[in-house]
């Protein structure tokens, strides 16, 4: 008994350690092009709702450290992933998505929702520059994968928190939200090329005022809309964020500078 006991506060440990894998934020900007995504995983359900990190729920994936995905708003209590190119709908489609062209090495990081799946995708940032950030820039690419049949634009709505769990933040940025760029009524129904121009949209906004204080993490998000019918298929590529301090930080890291190479020379 107290074996078991001891492995089961072991595992406890183990996954509050992965939980709480975070991504360092120094101080110069962080991008993600997501091309570390595996891209031939044709589907794994993981027990619970998460969320999960994406190498866990899309074994293979590298470089997508900090990066957790996971059934947070459908019906089902398990959440799925896999990679795909926009040609699978409904169960065969749907969940947390690896998209990009078959075996394609160029991915992004989306989601195809149904009633049983509708997951939040998103990264936990920890700042370690030592000072009060108080601005965060956000930029990325929104690329639609899918074409489905709701007249209704799909939308990726943006959240973001101070928390370990990207699951639980709640503020509402609707600049960074990503909707549908591809609404046809005639082609439906359909795969779309989400590196195409065509069916891209870049978004960019700042975040200010948000008293990001030094250890802390921040935690963002999309969450993904559910509409009644074939939704489309939506992901974000090219991510980056940047962040800057209170401009009396700024001073005295500056003078800080300063004074280290005066007492160099």
């Amino acid at each position: 008994m107290r074996h078991h006991a001891l492995a089961l506060v072991a595992l406890a440990a183990a996954s509050s350690a992965v939980s709480a894998q975070t991504i360092s934020y120094t101080g110069a900007t962080y991008t993600q092009n997501f091309d570390g995504l595996a891209s031939n995983v044709a589907g794994t359900t993981q027990a619970g709702r998460g969320p999960f990190a994406l190498a866990t729920g899309l074994p293979g994936s590298t470089g997508v450290s900090g990066w957790y995905a996971g059934n947070i708003g459908g019906s089902s209590p398990n959440s799925e992933f896999r990679s795909q190119d926009g040609s699978l709908s409904s169960s065969a489609g749907r969940g947390v998505i690896s998209y990009g062209a078959s075996a394609s090495g160029e991915r992004a990081l989306g989601v195809l929702t149904t009633s049983n799946q509708i997951p939040r995708f998103g990264a936990l940032f920890t700042n370690n520059t030592g000072t009060v950030l108080t601005a965060v820039t956000i930029t990325f690419t929104g690329e639609q994968w899918r074409r489905g049949d709701v007249a209704t634009p799909d939308v990726l709505q943006f959240v973001y928190g101070f928390a370990s769990d990207i699951s639980v933040v709640t503020t509402r940025v609707a600049a960074l939200d990503f909707a549908s760029v591809n609404t046809s009524t005639t082609a439906t129904n359909i795969a779309l090329n989400g590196n195409d121009p065509a069916n891209q949209r870049l978004v960019s906004a700042t975040i200010s005022g948000i008293n990001w204080a030094a250890g802390t993490t921040l935690a963002i998000a999309w969450d993904a809309t559910e509409l009644t019918g074939q939704d489309d298929g939506l992901s974000v590529d090219n991510f980056s964020l940047s962040a800057v301090p209170t401009p009396g930080s700024a001073a005295l890291l500056g003078l800080a500078g300063l004074a280290g190479l005066r007492r160099r020379r």
